[in-house]
């Protein structure tokens, strides 16, 4: 039974007299409320945003309906997202473990630090999964100065310079200014003839209705490796991918300047989300098991992905994961499910 610690009698806490409890609409769900995200902002509770994201992971009808009602009664005690997120988790993860899993994926991704370079090694390999061919943290000179750039992605004649944004809390968002950066080191190591470069997108965006409905180039099954050094000047392309959200003004910067842009449910064909999830490309952060110390062992030994976890043999997880092989099992048995769901 989920149940708020803030709960006593009858009495409000002070987060419900900051948050009004809204009415009850005629679904049974609660309209005209306001609730507090993790990032300390508010908004209006929309329990159609709710619904949809359960839905979009693939939970159950039944169940969808059984966590909207307890997700009604949880808000009227305490409208705050962090402790309704975790416990929707829970309930979905002691009945459909792949659903679970899948939830948490924007906030799994946050774990790919502090640092980022985790992020840019585990994006490294989504494009893998894409098809590209690639190359990371390798030093190109400029046309001004030399550069590192996080990742570099290849195929045929194109050649796109991938530089990321990794963020530790969500609401953290990048700005006009990431774009202006990342577009500004593109031109300096860009192809030396400009008319090579490729737009991103079709039809640029005026407003910000247009520029929700964007879509770029559709770019599929590329090839990819890893490494490092020094690579060759000459780029068709610049990319800023981000583990969470763009500003509209740093959106509509990259959408005038061609700068290509992944992040967090945008845009709608080319997003970091749809990426992962068309591939099945999931990171080793998934696992809410692990600690932080287990998941540092895996990226030390460069696992980012559930895919490259299931390569490993179980008796080497356990040992260098301090696991014993009951645990590494449940682990590799629900990463295989991700896989093959």
């Amino acid at each position: 039974m989920w149940r708020s610690k803030r709960e006593t009698g009858n009495v409000l806490s002070s987060s419900e007299r900051l948050f009004p409890l809204g009415k009850e609409g005629s679904s049974g769900t609660m309209v005209d409320m306001e609730i507090k995200k993790a990032s300390g902002e508010t908004e209006e509770y929309k329990p159609e945003k709710l619904r949809e994201s359960l839905e979009r992971v693939g939970a159950r009808s039944d169940l969808v309906d059984k966590i909207m009602k307890k997700a009604d009664k949880q808000l009227r005690r305490d409208p705050h997202t962090d402790p309704l997120f975790n416990k929707i988790r829970k309930e979905l993860a002691s009945t459909d473990p792949v659903a679970g899993m899948r939830y948490g994926l924007k906030r799994s991704l946050l774990k790919l630090g502090p640092s980022g370079h985790p992020f840019e090694y585990f994006f490294a390999d989504v494009l893998t999964a894409h098809g590209y061919q690639t190359q990371v943290g390798m030093v190109v000179d400029g046309h001004c100065v030399p550069h590192e750039i996080d990742v570099i992605a290849e195929r045929d004649n194109e050649r796109i310079m991938v530089e990321s944004k990794f963020h530790t809390r969500p609401g953290i968002r990048s700005r006009l200014k990431d774009s202006l950066y990342i577009h500004a080191r593109y031109l300096d190591v860009r192809d030396e003839h400009p008319e090579n470069a490729k737009e991103c997108f079709l039809v640029e965006p005026t407003t910000k209705e247009e520029l929700e409905k964007s879509t770029t180039h559709v770019v599929h099954e590329r090839a990819y490796s890893q490494g490092g050094g020094h690579a060759e000047r000459g780029f068709t392309s610049g990319m800023l991918v981000t583990n969470t959200k763009v500003t509209f003004d740093g959106r509509m910067y990259a959408a005038c300047s061609g700068l290509r842009v992944v992040s967090w449910r945008y845009p709608s064909d080319e997003s970091l989300e749809h990426l992962i999830e068309s591939k099945r490309v999931y990171p080793v952060t998934i696992f809410s098991e692990l600690s932080k110390e287990a998941l540092q062992a895996l990226f030390d030994h460069q696992i980012y992905t559930i895919q490259r976890f299931l390569e490993v043999p179980p008796n080497k997880l356990a040992q260098g994961l301090k696991l014993s092989r009951r645990q590494v099992s449940f682990l590799q048995d629900a990463a295989r499910m991700l896989v093959e769901a």
